[in-house]
């Protein structure tokens, strides 16, 4: 399967500076249905991890492009599990507009959102996913590295962090609702439509987080 390609890959050639150009060259080649351009670019990307840690972004980034590879093959299946395991990365990474238009891969990202995840406790702080965390959850990850100390404090930092972020796309989505509901009354569709959109996204998005943030919150009482 796919993600069993690793972070060995290219290892000779690694430059940190390329992880970012290296993800944005495989989301396009995905639009324009180019195949081994989607691969290299993620192959690239992979040279890149091979010599720095990401951040949880750019961790959520190279899960999903790995997924894109899937979609590509019409494997929507595992296109949409690994489309989770980028939510697991990072909750409130949104999908890009270039890739919202290819409708039934905004489809699996959707369903992806409000897929459940499930965590499990591990011996110390490791960094999955480009985070420092004692836990790990039931999907594809991207690296994990050893670490100790502050385990129950850092999984809850991280827990009301989702929940804070949470109420923000909440608040997000009801001014989005309300811009919706202005444009429908002035006829002004198009804007209408756009504004549905964002209204829904960041309500999965919302919804998401809080998940997250109340299933990380009551995992640290197990830590």
């Amino acid at each position: 399967m796919w993600f069993l390609l690793t972070l060995s890959a290219a290892r000779a050639e690694c430059a940190p500076a390329d992880l970012e150009p290296a993800l944005d060259r495989a989301e396009a080649a995905y639009m324009t249905g180019d195949r081994d351009g989607l691969v290299s670019g993620i192959r690239d990307a992979k040279a890149a991890l091979a010599c720095t840690s990401p951040s949880a972004a750019m961790a959520a980034r190279v899960l999903r492009a790995e997924a894109l590879v899937d979609a590509l093959e019409n494997d929507w299946v595992e296109a949409e599990e690994g489309m989770r395991a980028s939510v697991a990365a990072h909750p409130l990474l949104p999908l890009p507009p270039t890739l919202e238009r290819d409708q039934r891969l905004h489809l699996a990202w959707q369903r992806a959102q409000e897929a459940s995840i499930g965590w499990t406790v591990g011996e110390g702080m490791q960094l999955v996913n480009g985070t420092m965390m004692p836990l790990r959850p039931d999907t594809r990850v991207l690296g994990a590295k050893g670490g100790r100390g502050g385990a129950r404090n850092g999984v809850r930092i991280v827990s009301l962090g989702l929940g804070v972020a949470a109420a923000g796309l909440y608040g997000a989505a009801w001014g989005s609702r309300f811009q919706y509901d202005r444009a429908l009354d002035d006829g002004r569709n198009a804007e209408a439509l756009k504004h549905y959109r964002s209204t829904n996204g960041l309500s999965i998005a919302s919804v998401g987080a809080l998940g997250a943030g109340i299933g990380l919150f009551g995992v640290s009482f197990a830590l």
